[in-house]
C-alpha cells in the first residue's frame, strides 16, 4: 500500500494494530491498519492503509472463515469503493459516509458489512493516533 516505505513501526491502539509506515527520510507515508469484525459466521481482519492527510489508499481481507462460495461473490468492484475516501468528508463519531455511497454485495451482504466496520475502526483509530502527535 506504500511502496516507497523504507520503515515500519507497529503498536497496539485500542485493539487495533497500527502500522506507521516511514519513508527514505524518516517522513511520514501514513498508516496501516489491521482491524476485525464479525461477518456471517467468522472475524473479518482487515488492512486498510491511510495516508497521512486521512485517504484510504487500499483495503485488504487478510483473514476470515467465512463460507467460500458467498465471501468470494465480494469482487474488487467492492474494495475500489474505499480508495480516495478522506477521513475529512466523513463523520467517524456518528459513523454517517455522508457523500460517499457504499453499496454491500447481495449475497455476502454481512461479510461487507464487516470490511465495512474495519474501514471504521481504522478510521477511528487514525483520529486517535494523529491526534496525540
Amino acid at each position: 500500500m506504500f511502496p516507497a516505505g523504507k520503515d515500519v513501526q507497529e503498536e497496539l491502539v485500542g485493539g487495533v494494530r497500527v502500522f506507521t509506515v516511514l519513508g527514505a527520510d524518516a517522513e511520514l507515508l501514513g498508516y496501516g491498519f489491521i482491524c476485525g469484525s464479525y461477518g456471517y459466521k467468522s472475524l473479518v481482519s482487515c488492512l486498510i492503509g491511510i495516508t497521512q492527510p486521512g485517504l484510504i489508499v487500499g483495503v485488504e481481507v487478510v483473514g476470515h472463515y467465512e463460507t467460500y462460495m458467498y465471501f468470494a461473490m465480494i469482487r474488487d468492484w467492492f474494495f475500489n469503493q474505499f480508495p480516495g475516501m478522506d477521513i475529512e468528508q466523513v463523520d467517524v463519531d456518528t459513523g454517517d459516509f455522508l457523500d460517499y455511497r457504499i453499496d454491500a454485495v447481495s449475497g455476502a451482504t454481512i461479510s461487507c458489512y464487516a470490511i465495512i466496520d474495519d474501514v471504521w475502526k481504522a478510521f477511528r483509530t487514525f483520529a486517535a493516533v494523529t491526534s496525540r502527535n
